[in-house]
């Protein structure tokens, strides 16, 4: 293969291998690259033994290069940064000038297309003035062996081996073997990920060469004596390791024997607690198997072996495994594990900092497993910032990708991203689509192995690499899920659930990866954001504990409290509920804990301001034009009947008012004044409106409202209705005396009319049926007559109520329908969509024959709340301005 041309790099070759070829060169490329000791671990060539290299300080290409690190058969490692990614990287600049040079490059190239998050990465191989470079993943961790100094308790012991034998899974589906498996050899990154190294005896399964040397007190038998080897060799190595864990350290060198060594760990199981002594006994016999000293007697493979070890029984434990996991593996996987072993009381958030103010289109934000880097949406970027020194990059994403999620891969190396094209790995490698499934909302298990995610079917995990896909919970008509997090030890995904209509609640519940078990861990009306399907804002701290946003009603709106709950994961009860202190006011839109005790906030504001534009012949829509004033937060309501001034709802002082303003004008006249929230303002007369007046609750109390009637001058309101039955809606006959009341009863819409002089019933029902949760974004035309439900998928329902006639329209499913408001002679609605695909906001017109037509559209600005004036002429709309800070702080007891 040639080499790149002076001056320009390449990525790694996309060519599919031969599979004949690939293994051997693989296994060969890492051997070359663990001559290298900064690449085995990069931490043991002592400072004051580093030569001096005149090429720190400089810089080669995009690489700006900080410190040597290390030397090899082939050239010089060095720390350098990536520039345009903003990460560390390994960077290996080749002396060689021959053929031997051409080899390496090759085999890096194949190395390359072995994708593992347990093998170290190759990020790009080129050429830049004349110099031949390979840039790797940089590791920066501790080896196993230090974490080791003493016994390790069962559940932690099983938490290891599941990890390890993943590890070695990945790296046996890459053609390889390691052959020399240790506990010097695995690498702890921050965050707990585990990365294997020095790969210097590595051998292509199915070689008929074995590897000369290696460890003998984790040498399978069959290594010693030079036989060929399999897989089961490594899971010799690695069960010898799972004993030297549990037993903090091997026996004496005579019972070391693979025998002695299987009889020690079933009486060390045998004098296990009573609660764990099943667990305990089975896990021993499932190392006691890779023991085995004819190999053929062995799990058969990795797979098999981490089979084995999810049966294990960890439920008759009175601690949960994932709390117990945490326990036993603080002193191995993380760092600040006093902080874990002692924060069962109260949480203080110190030392909050804001990394990212007040940017616009930001969908979402996740702090990196180190904690060294913010990466986030922003528009239709993703952008990454390095906290220490601070800087800012962006990321390269495929052509027509547009994110609304992601989450860092363990090793911080790779993002995953959620678009409507399905799941794509970023970052690294040359971007590649995971799963063509189009998910809402997305949570990557702790491992990096599956994906957690929400679609219009329910919650279904997906595999990273390599995995069965499983709908874990289907989707209720009347309720939707909301909200991903995994519990720290990769066995449960917590999520929220909504139920609509009468009786509407929240709960957050929690479903095995297996869809085995399904606990709700905790109800509350504290858990409901301001508004319907404004999220449920929540993340599973390492601790075991879940951090979540608690919106409270008070005079002044809403206040948001982040708390703290511990939750029994045995019976699914939450234990107790307490503050996190040491946060600024705010409300948030997003929060993730993360190992290191860190915590990353999404802070966002939204302002509404209210515009209108003239509707134009034909069916277009005229420029807009700003109404409101200043920075004022108004939303609109209905016009007045000369459609020449508009009823709108005013935030004051957080509370939210009715005020009326005439087209053009600076002036606003007050109409409702609180202390309660007064909306939804609308004229049943030329002297006279019906609006929702909502009075401030305490917690655990029932959400209710009044429907009062109040004339334009004067002061008593008249109560009309009153409702205590959750999501309701009411639309007034264009300035006459009837009105239509929309309320759930499962998951249909049930309209009734009634009178807007008293709230008398007048006696009519309609039904329509399986509307769920999308019942909150109804419309009804000005006469009554009509009436328009967004649903999934981009579609619309059109029904007449007198003729029974009803026609679905599907605008884009790439798009979410929301608010809808009909022409003021019904013939056609206009309706907001907020979609995946360029452009991201659009208001359309859609007739009543089904005819759409896009008529005002925006990459950036968010449109809500569509009024149409009586006449025909106007069209009134809220624009959304949000702005959004994200801050990191640190978790403290």
């Amino acid at each position: 293969m040639s080499a790149e041309p002076p001056g320009q790099a390449s990525a790694p070759s996309g060519e599919e291998p031969e599979e004949g070829s690939s293994r051997a060169e693989v296994s060969s490329f890492l051997r070359e690259i663990a001559r290298a000791p900064s690449l085995a671990a990069q931490r043991l060539l002592p400072p004051a033994l580093r030569a001096p290299s005149p090429f720190v300080g400089t810089r080669l290409g995009r690489f700006r290069i900080e410190a040597c690190i290390g030397a090899g058969g082939m050239g010089e490692v060095f720390r350098a940064l990536d520039e345009s990614l903003q990460r560390p990287v390994a960077l290996k600049l080749l002396t060689s000038v021959d053929h031997a040079r051409d080899e390496v490059i090759a085999e890096a190239r194949r190395a390359a297309a072995a994708r593992s998050p347990f093998i170290i990465s190759i990020y790009e191989v080129g050429e830049v003035d004349g110099r031949t470079f390979i840039a790797m993943e940089y590791l920066e961790g501790d080896t196993l062996r230090s974490r080791l100094a003493r016994p390790t308790p069962m559940l932690g012991v099983l938490q290891m081996a599941k990890a390890l034998a993943g590890a070695v899974a990945d790296v046996h589906r890459s053609g390889i073997l390691h052959c020399d498996l240790k506990p010097e050899n695995v690498v702890v990154l921050a965050g707990g990920h585990l990365k294997l190294v020095d790969f210097g005896l590595a051998c292509p399964i199915g070689g008929r060469e074995p590897p000369r040397g290696g460890t003998r007190r984790y040498m399978p038998p069959e290594q010693g004596r030079g036989e060929p080897l399999t897989p089961a060799a490594d899971l010799f190595a690695l069960g010898v390791m799972l004993c030297e864990a549990w037993l903090g350290g091997l026996p004496a060198p005579g019972e070391r024997e693979p025998g002695c060594l299987a009889s020690t760990i079933r009486a060390r199981a045998r004098r296990a607690p009573r609660r764990e002594r099943r667990g305990a006994v089975q896990l021993a016999d499932v190392l006691a198997r890779c023991l085995e000293v004819e190999a053929g007697r062995r799990w058969s493979d990795a797979n098999a072996l981490l089979a084995a070890l999810e049966a294990v029984d960890t439920h008759s434990s009175r601690l949960h495994p994932g709390l117990a996991v945490l326990a036993g593996l603080v002193p191995l996987l993380a760092a600040g594990g006093l902080w874990l072993a002692h924060s069962r009381g109260s949480l203080n958030a110190t030392h909050e900092r804001r990394v990212v103010q007040g940017a616009t289109g930001v969908a979402d934000a996740r702090l990196s497993h180190d904690g060294q880097r913010v990466a986030w949406i922003d528009g239709r970027r993703l952008s990454i910032r390095r906290l220490e020194p601070l800087s800012t990059s962006s990321i390269d994403l495929p052509e027509g990708v547009s994110p609304r999620g992601l989450e860092w891969m363990p090793g911080d190396q790779a993002l995953v991203v959620a678009d409507a094209s399905g799941l794509w790995l970023v970052g690294g490698d040359p971007p590649r689509r995971i799963s063509r499934r189009v998910c809402r909302d997305i949570a990557l298990s702790p491992q990096g192995k599956w994906l957690a995610c929400l679609d219009d079917e329910g919650l279904r995990r997906i595999p990273v690499d390599d995995g069965d896909e499983k709908l874990l919970l289907a989707r209720i008509e009347g309720e939707s899920l909301d909200g991903l997090s995994w519990s720290p030890d990769g066995g449960q995904i917590a999520y929220g659930r909504w139920r609509w209509g009468a009786g509407s609640r929240v709960t957050l519940e929690s479903v095995s990866v297996d869809a085995e078990k399904r606990l709700v861990l905790f109800e509350g009306g504290e858990l409901v954001a301001p508004a319907p399907r404004a999220g449920l804002f929540f993340s599973w701290a390492p601790d075991g504990r879940i951090l979540y946003a608690s919106y409270l009603r008070s005079p002044t709106g809403f206040d948001c409290e982040l708390r703290a709950l511990s939750v029994d994961l045995q019976n699914g009860k939450a234990q107790r509920s307490e503050p996190l202190k040491g946060l600024g006011p705010g409300t948030v839109s997003g929060l993730q804990a993360t190992l290191g005790n860190r915590l990353a906030l999404l802070r966002s504001t939204t302002r509404f301001q209210t515009y209108w534009a003239p509707l134009l012949e034909g069916g277009g829509l005229g420029a807009l034009r700003r109404l409101t004033q200043g920075d004022g937060n108004e939303r609109p309501c209905a016009f007045t009947e000369d459609g020449k001034g508009l009823l709108l709802m005013t935030d004051v002082d957080g509370s939210w008012d009715l005020h009326l303003r005439r087209l053009g004008s600076e002036e606003a006249a007050p109409v409702v004044r609180g202390p309660e929230d007064t909306t939804f303002g609308q004229f049943v007369d030329a002297h006279h409106l019906l609006y929702w007046s909502l009075p401030a609750v305490g917690i655990g109390e029932q959400q209710w409202a009044w429907v009062l009637r109040r004339p334009l001058e004067g002061d008593v309101p008249i109560v009309v209705r009153r409702t205590d039955k959750g999501l309701t809606r009411f639309r007034c006959e264009a300035f006459g005396e009837r009105c239509l009341w929309g309320e759930l009863e499962g998951a249909d819409l049930v309209l009734s009319d009634f009178s807007a002089v008293d709230g008398r019933d007048l006696g009519r029902r309609w039904r329509i049926t399986g509307v769920g949760e999308h019942a909150h974004q109804f419309a009804v035309s000005q006469d009554l007559s009509r009436v328009a439900v967004s649903r999934p998928g981009g579609t619309t329902a059109m029904l007449g109520l007198a003729s029974g006639f009803s026609r679905m329209v599907e605008l884009d499913r790439s798009c979410e329908l929301g608010s809808a408001a009909f022409s003021s002679d019904a013939s056609s609605l206009f309706v907001v969509a907020d979609c995946w695909t360029e452009p991201a906001h659009r208001l359309y017109r859609v007739a009543w024959d089904g005819a759409a037509t896009m008529v005002w559209s925006d990459d950036v600005t968010a449109l809500s709340s569509p009024v149409a004036s009586a006449d025909g002429r106007f069209l009134a709309l809220s624009v959304h301005d949000r702005r959004t800070d994200v801050s990191v702080a640190t978790l403290e007891p």
